[in-house]
This record gives C-alpha cells, structure tokens and sequence, in this order.
C-alpha cells in the first residue's frame, strides 16, 4: 500500500528473506535503498542475500557503493574483503579485510571473521607469514573456532610446515564437530 517508502519495502524484504524467497527478498532491499540509500540495515540484509546466492560480482560492487555512504562500519568491509576474495581479487582483499578489521569495536566474532579470511587471502598470496599471523590471532580469541583451525591445518599441510601443528589442529576441528566432512 506504501509503494513510494523505503521502510515498507524493506520489511517485505525481510519476510520473503524469513520463507528463504532470497532473490525475490534481494529485490525488495534494492527497491528500498532506491528510494532511502542511508538505510544501513538494508544494505546488510541485501549483502547478506548477494553472499547466500553467491553473487560475488553484485555483492563487490553494491558493498563498495555502502561503504562510499557507510566508510566507518566495518561489517561493510568484511563483506566487500570476502567479495573481492571470490573475485580472485587478493590484493584488494587483503587492503580491505585490514582496513576493516580496525573498525572493529566489541565484537569478537567479526574480528575473528576479518582474521581468518585475512589468513585465507594472505596464503593465496604466498604471504605466508602474514597469513600464520591472522590466524593466530583468530585463535587468540577463540581457540575452538573449527574454520581457523581447520582451514589454518589445511594450509600448513599444503605447505608441508609444521605438520605436528597442522595434525593437531586439525584432530581438534573434528573433535568439536565432528562427522563434518568438510574437516
């Protein structure tokens, strides 16, 4: 009935989203934000929608627009760092993922998400060191987060290091969840 206002297209958005109707959900956010771009959390439930389809290309692009509106909230970044990761894109990644993780205030598990994938790009850039060093930090503030450790296990294997490491994190990924068979 209010097809002019941002707020009832958004929340229609979040109803198709709830009965997982994602792209028709996605539509609604982007309707919303063309009539009020300053909704920020439109543009969170719409980059979480392009990251569920795995629209990397639009996510990249409709993140960076956010940021351009939103530079000093950080989830922005993590979500344009993960884009650009998918878009092979490492370097701008990389940039990205640092510049956000500086943002970040109070709130460990996006911390510890900027970190580990800082730990993913950082190995795709054969920055090894670099990449040892989010992961552990990662780990610093939760040691039984199973994406780090297993993800941190799969690298060194890879790479050949630090195999008692890497077999012991790895163990430790499956002890937390196991018959997981992605670990």
């Amino acid at each position: 009935t209010h097809p002019g206002e941002a707020n009832p297209q958004s929340v229609y958005g979040d109803f198709l989203s709830v009965n997982k109707q994602y792209p028709e959900a996605r539509d609604q956010y982007r309707i919303s934000l063309n009539l009020d771009k300053k909704n920020l959390r439109a543009w969170q439930q719409l980059l979480i929608l392009e990251s569920e389809l795995k629209h990397f290309n639009t996510m990249e692009e409709e993140s960076e627009e956010a940021l351009g509106l939103f530079p000093d909230q950080s989830f922005l970044y993590l979500f344009n760092g993960i884009a650009k990761i998918q878009n092979k894109k490492y370097e701008d990644a990389a940039k990205t993922l640092v510049s956000g993780s500086k943002l970040v205030v109070d709130n460990d598990q996006e911390q510890i998400d900027f970190y580990s994938n800082l730990g993913d790009v950082y190995d795709k850039l054969k920055k090894f060191e670099d990449s040892d060093k989010y992961y552990q930090k990662a780990l610093n503030i939760d040691g039984s987060n199973v994406y780090v450790l297993n993800n941190w296990a799969y690298y060194l294997s890879l790479r050949n290091e630090q195999l008692e490491k890497a077999a012991e994190m790895s163990k430790r990924s499956n002890e937390i969840s196991p018959n997981n068979g992605n670990f």
